[in-house]
């Protein structure tokens, strides 16, 4: 059994817009404490303790994952704790557990991983369906998951690692899933869809370049949430929860409320 120190990241800019290729800002907002433990069987399962909100999407990942690689593998995954807020998001916990037991197993066949290979293994293992807005936003939360750092990712080839800037303090609250979107490129009109995409992406890139140039990420992020606040009521017509909160995009459609700490 091996025990893990890791990062619990959320998204804090940047709203998935379906069909779109935007980038998302994502910055480690707490730790989790887990253990991970492989064994050989017959019939591969994975046990969770202390995961009851996400066991179904994680035996599912497992289940893929096993299968895809041709394995005979059962797996424990225990959270022993969560340091730095009193309720992890779900998005963000989902993308580092993923992480890591991907990492892990790669350890365990005698393999190191570089971050890159863990995230586009994973983004094959989650499901086909996913839109790939929502794909970007879930691999900038394990880039951040993998790295520890504030990242603006847009995919593999397009992500930059923020150096010396600390991890957003911040209170979790309510989670929505199932949410679709109310919009499309069809339904706006070419040139309406494409300003609404061109709006939250230019967003993330000033938030990136203000915080790049020694800006505040706190006061970055009040600074463009009424943009992201508003991306996420036209698209998904999830109202705003007022204050220092915003929806923060995780697993395929679905949020978690993510409140500033001033």
């Amino acid at each position: 059994m091996l025990r893990f120190k890791v990062s619990v990241p959320a998204v804090l800019l940047g709203s998935p817009i379906p069909g779109s290729e935007n980038p998302f800002l994502a910055s480690p907002i707490a730790s989790a404490i887990v253990e991970v433990e492989f064994m050989e069987c017959a019939n591969p399962s994975l046990n969770t303790r202390g995961l009851e909100a996400l066991k179904g999407a994680l035996e599912s990942f497992w289940s893929r994952l096993v299968e895809g690689m041709g394995l005979r593998l059962c797996s424990t995954l225990t959270l022993i704790g969560l340091e730095g807020v009193g309720r992890a998001p779900l998005g963000g916990l989902y993308a580092s557990l993923t992480s890591l037991t991907l990492y892990t197993l790669h350890k365990f066949h005698g393999d190191t991983a570089r971050v890159l290979d863990v995230i586009e293994t994973a983004s094959l293992v989650d499901l086909v369906e996913t839109d790939v807005s929502w794909r970007i936003a879930l691999e900038a939360l394990r880039y951040s998951a993998l790295t520890g750092k504030l990242v603006a990712y847009r995919g593999p080839l397009e992500v930059y690692e923020f150096e010396g800037v600390g991890g957003a303090r911040v209170a979790v609250g309510d989670y929505v899933d199932g949410v679709r979107s109310s919009i499309s490129r069809d339904t706006l009109g070419f040139n309406v869809y494409g300003a609404l995409v061109h709006l939250m992406g230019e967003a993330v890139l000033e938030a990136s370049l203000r915080i790049k140039e020694g800006s505040g990420l706190d006061n970055v992020v009040r600074a463009f949430k009424p943009i992201h606040d508003g991306v996420t009521l036209t698209v998904y017509n999830l109202k705003p929860k007022g204050g220092e909160c915003l929806w923060s995009p995780g697993t395929p459609w679905a949020f978690d409320e993510i409140c500033l700490v001033s």
